[in-house]
């Protein structure tokens, strides 16, 4: 939390600096790429420190949820447009089912949770293709479903790729500390809802996580 406080400063000049040259250089395809390489460098930092920092924030001894009424259309599409910082070689296909009743949650761990699940699926997707997040109603069940064309998690790996800092074959040679998916499914666990892989065919991965719209959260 402390290596936080002394980067997140910097690292908002960074990105404000990235998407004022950004700006400025539209029509000069060098000095555009080189603002997306910054754009995205801040993004992927930013995103890591959120993990810590919510990792700590959980494991903490005065932990509790801050619940809200949860816009959840609104939620989502923050979320793809902080994802779609991540990459420039991927699509993100958005589909929310109309009519949602707000969910009760922590907003700042929904956010994490969703965050978390689109950036996996662009990291292990090749560029050009497209990760789709689509929210449903389950009866009682808020469902959110995120698909990716990537090379699939073998089914006895399933249940080790949510534990905290393991990771499975696939992720060897890619970034990242183990903390994604454990952070995925231990925010819905709060939530009272479940987390799952599936293998989709012929290739890919889905996630489902379902999460009720009613009742308080657990603690």
């Amino acid at each position: 939390a402390m290596l936080s406080h002394e980067v997140r400063s910097p690292l908002a000049v960074i990105h404000s600096a990235g998407q004022l040259l950004a700006l400025r250089s539209k029509d000069i395809p060098a000095q555009q790429a080189l603002a997306q390489r910054i754009l995205r460098g801040s993004a992927r930092l930013s995103y890591f420190f959120d993990n810590c920092l919510t990792q700590d924030r959980i494991d903490s001894h005065n932990f509790a949820l801050e619940p809200a009424p949860v816009d959840v259309p609104a939620l989502v599409q923050y979320v793809a447009e902080d994802a779609g910082q991540l990459s420039d070689v991927h699509a993100i296909e958005v589909h929310i089912a109309p009519d949602l009743p707000p969910l009760n949650g922590d907003p700042v761990l929904l956010r994490v949770m969703l965050l978390n699940l689109l950036s996996n699926a662009i990291k292990y997707t090749n560029a050009g293709t497209a990760v789709s997040l689509a929210v449903t109603r389950h009866g009682p069940w808020c469902r959110f479903t995120v698909e990716d064309e990537g090379p699939g998690v073998p089914e006895n790996e399933q249940a080790l790729v949510f534990q905290k800092y393991q990771r499975g074959r696939a992720a060897e040679g890619k970034p990242g500390a183990g903390l994604g998916l454990a952070l995925v499914k231990r925010i819905a666990q709060l939530h009272g809802g479940t987390a799952m892989l599936e293998t989709r065919q012929p290739t890919g991965t889905r996630c489902v996580i379902d999460i009720p719209f009613a009742g308080m959260p657990l603690a």
